[in-house]
């Protein structure tokens, strides 16, 4: 159903439809990617270690993007704005994998959801874009399957006679 969502907000086959748009899938799929990993290491690995090692992916990857904007010397507003951007990025990428290794993953993952929040907040606020009723729609798909894998994973814990977790502590 998520998936379903995803493909809503694409749409792809359609005019509206821009294949730098698979960018996004790939950069979830990465995200998802991170986390696993995250919550597979030895608690003797540093969180700090992990958020580097993504990091580090982050920017091997990043010529794959090259011929999709012309390149320029940014102006030093826009350095700054960078450096400002890259100490944020910084804290939410310890912040985020600190949280998936200690964190239960049915109480850390709904926050994922703000983001689209946040991006359709950017998009009218930088980019002066509104969503459309697609847009809406396949938003609505994402967070109700997400919401409903919360739910239903509570019931079966609860199904099977455990006690709800405590939120944000991994047992």
């Amino acid at each position: 159903v998520g998936l379903a969502g995803v493909l809503l907000i694409l749409r792809p086959g359609t005019t509206a439809f821009e294949p730098v748009a698979l960018l996004a899938v790939a950069s979830v799929l990465a995200v998802v990617a991170r986390d696993l990993a995250s919550r597979g290491f030895s608690r003797a690995v540093r969180s700090s270690s992990v958020a580097l090692c993504a990091a580090v992916g982050v920017t091997l990857s990043a010529p794959l993007t090259g011929g999709l904007a012309d390149w320029r010397l940014p102006t030093p507003a826009e350095l700054t704005a960078l450096c400002v951007a890259a100490g944020f990025l910084t804290v939410a990428y310890l912040t985020v994998v600190s949280a998936m290794r200690v964190g239960e993953v049915g109480f850390v993952s709904p926050f994922r959801y703000t983001l689209l929040v946040f991006a359709f907040l950017l998009d009218l606020a930088v980019f002066g874009i509104r969503p459309d009723s697609w847009t809406w729609a396949g938003a609505a798909l994402v967070v109700g399957a997400g919401l409903y894998s919360i739910i239903r994973e509570s019931r079966l814990r609860q199904g099977r006679g455990q006690a709800a977790p405590v939120p944000g502590v991994r047992p």
